[in-house]
């Protein structure tokens, strides 16, 4: 599906996520074991460590504890996700389970149970831009982290993990578009007995439409992804590339938010004053984009 389109950048000069590249790596599985992705992960995680609650196709699951996703609107009210096929991700998710089998899998790493002490340092070895091997090696709260994250339509997980103090902090949200890093990185300062901020509504400042439209125009952030900024009536909005306008709100007088999800958009200036990038924020994840008129 993705062969025909070319790459955003050289191989090995760059990282970016990919979907795509996690496909690759669930068929060289397949190549390999000479079994499917799915019997794999199976055998060798799930079935080993007792994850009962966990598999794919969620789609089809029938169980009387299976969740229903959401889509959070901008005046609070839930929607139904759409039902989508979830073994379309692959091996790039299609993956579902539960917070006590996550626990169970991400203990076993203490123990080398499903790969060895020398894999997992491999695994937890940043290469480009604080990514190892499946995971974003970081700090919070000064101290050393490893996390990753998930998302489909209607649902949205996190995994955030302080390997040092054997802390882990599991969440998984039956709605689209919630900032769990920032929640998961508040309870850990709580067990850990560090600053936090309560959580509360973001509050909307008025910015000058002369200040609006230095943010107009067309920011890249990777070659078939960009973002275009819209002022009309002293309102701004934010349009990505094959999706619907939506209205941002100022909330400091270069940040600005979506009422529809935890996105945040913040534009950054150079020493001249002229805009020259936006920084897309969302779901723990930052994408720049350079403006390009």
């Amino acid at each position: 599906l993705f062969k025909k389109y070319p790459a955003d950048f050289e191989p090995g000069s760059n990282f970016n996520y990919s979907n795509s590249g996690y496909s690759i790596l669930g068929y060289i599985i397949e190549k390999v074991t000479k079994k499917q992705y799915e019997q794999v992960v199976r055998e060798r995680i799930l079935q080993p460590l007792n994850m009962t609650n966990s598999g794919f196709d969620f789609t089809h699951l029938n169980s009387q504890g299976k969740a229903k996703g959401y889509f959070a609107t901008a005046d609070h009210k839930l929607i139904p996700a759409p039902i989508v096929d979830s073994t379309i991700a692959y091996a790039a998710g299609s993956l579902y389970s539960t917070v006590n089998d996550l626990y169970k899998w991400e203990r076993a790493i203490y123990t080398n149970k499903i790969v060895s002490a020398e894999s997992w340092k491999a695994i937890f070895t940043p290469l480009k831009r604080k990514y190892g091997y499946g995971w974003t090696i970081d700090s919070t709260h000064g101290r050393l982290t490893t996390a990753h994250s998930g998302g489909i339509e209607g649902f949205t997980s996190y995994l955030l993990r302080f390997p040092q103090e054997e802390l882990v902090v599991i969440l998984m949200d039956n709605t689209s578009g919630t900032n769990l890093t920032k929640i998961s990185r508040s309870l850990a300062a709580i067990v850990l007995k560090e600053p936090y901020e309560m959580p509360g509504p973001k509050k909307e400042i008025k910015v000058p439409d002369a200040i609006l439209k230095q943010y107009v125009g067309q920011y890249r952030i990777a070659p078939s992804f960009s973002i275009e900024i819209i002022v009309r009536d002293n309102r701004i909005f934010a349009k990505a590339t094959n999706q619907e306008e939506f209205e941002i709100f100022a909330e400091k007088e270069n940040r600005f938010f979506l009422k529809i999800n935890d996105a945040t958009i913040e534009f950054v200036n150079d020493a001249t004053g002229n805009v020259t990038e936006l920084i897309l924020s969302q779901n723990g994840r930052q994408a720049k984009g350079k403006k390009l008129k």
